[in-house]
C-alpha cells in the first residue's frame, strides 16, 4: 500500500518492482488544502525482486506520506 498526501498539486506515485510499474496512484491536487488517497496491490514476488515507491510527478508531504508492505508465504 502507498498512501501520498499532496498540498495543491496534481502528483502521481507508483509501486515499482524491479524497476517495472505495477499499481499507480494520483492526487489531482484541486482541493485547497491536503490532498491524499492510496493504493493497495497484491503482487507475486521472487527472491531478490526489490520493490519500490517512484514518485512521477509533483510532490508529497513526507510527513504523511508512507509505504506499508507485508510478505505472505507457504509452509
Amino acid at each position: 500500500m502507498v498512501n501520498i498526501e499532496a498540498y495543491e498539486i496534481e502528483t502521481e506515485a507508483a509501486i515499482a518492482v524491479n524497476g517495472q510499474e505495477q499499481a499507480a496512484v494520483r492526487a489531482d491536487g484541486v482541493r485547497t488544502a491536503y490532498d491524499d488517497t492510496c493504493v493497495v496491490t497484491v503482487l507475486q514476488l521472487t527472491q531478490n525482486d526489490v520493490v519500490s515507491v517512484i514518485l512521477k510527478s509533483g510532490h508529497t508531504d513526507g510527513d504523511q506520506t508512507m509505504f506499508f508492505g507485508c510478505l505472505i508465504h507457504e509452509t
